[in-house]
């Protein structure tokens, strides 16, 4: 029981799509993700299952100790990813379509907005991407990726 008016509480709960009988039968006793970070800047979660991290910053995120790969996000982003080895297979969003009229029906197309993440390590491109640009910072990598319409950017990193 939370009370009447809960202050600086929280809860998680998680989805399983079209479960099996014993998918539910594991949900009981089944240690499936992590949560690494719930507030109001990030909430942050590593499947399991997957090896998958997905992050979601409301606000800008540049936690004073790392937390995971990431050491910093723009504000409003979306990052996916999943790291292999020497490889980062990663997917960020803008979920601001960043249309400047804001009506129901309007001409204006939605606006590119750059979101910038940094990550722990030197990494570079696999394949170039015309939305993505990859930079150097000493023993780190800055990304500035361009996000328009709300579609997720996916792109492959390699380790140096």
């Amino acid at each position: 029981d939370h009370g009447i008016a809960p202050q600086k509480q929280g809860y998680e709960y998680m989805i399983m799509v079209s479960p099996s009988q014993k998918e539910q039968a594991d949900l009981l006793t089944g240690d499936y993700y992590n949560v690494i970070r719930k507030d109001a800047v990030a909430h942050i979660v590593y499947d399991k299952k997957t090896s998958v991290t997905g992050a979601v910053f409301f606000e800008a995120y540049q936690p004073e100790t790392p937390e995971t790969e990431l050491l910093s996000a723009s504000k409003q982003t979306f990052v996916m990813y999943r790291q292999d080895d020497n490889r980062i297979l990663m997917s960020i969003c803008d979920p601001d379509l960043n249309i400047p009229e804001l009506t129901y029906t309007t001409s204006k197309e939605s606006q590119v907005k750059e979101k910038e993440i940094r990550l722990a390590g030197k990494y570079a491109l696999l394949e170039k991407n015309p939305a993505v640009e990859c930079c150097p910072e000493g023993e780190n990598t800055l990304l500035k990726v361009q996000c328009k319409e709300g579609l997720p950017i996916e792109i492959r990193l390699l380790k140096k």
